[in-house]
């Protein structure tokens, strides 16, 4: 009789050993688990940033290569209007000029 209580002492010493090791590593695993998520969390964050500012900066291209190509259409429209401006004005003035001399023939 003494061995069997001797026996079921030292089964539940081991168990509790046993159990003791297991909410240990129970515990480190969990503390894995959480800095795991923490990481994982920055990264998302990092990622979301750089996600941000590469988008950031696409739109801003985006919007310069669009304001150079308006930039471009409306010098091009300034030259043409200025030239057709001067066009009409020369031809203004040798339409007075002409009829200035023919004032002063007549």
């Amino acid at each position: 009789m003494d061995q069997t209580i001797r026996r079921i002492l030292e089964l539940d010493a081991s168990v509790e050993d046993r159990l003791r090791v297991s909410e240990l590593e129970a515990d480190r695993l969990l503390k894995d688990a959480r800095k795991q998520a923490s990481a994982i969390r920055q990264a998302s964050r990092h990622q979301t940033r750089d996600a941000i500012i590469e988008l950031e900066e696409q739109l801003r291209s985006e919007s310069e290569q669009k304001i150079a190509a308006v930039r471009g259409e409306y010098d091009s429209r300034s030259e043409a209007v200025t030239k057709q401006f001067a066009a009409q004005h020369d031809a203004l003035l040798e339409t007075l000029f002409a009829e200035t001399l023919r004032d002063a023939e007549a």
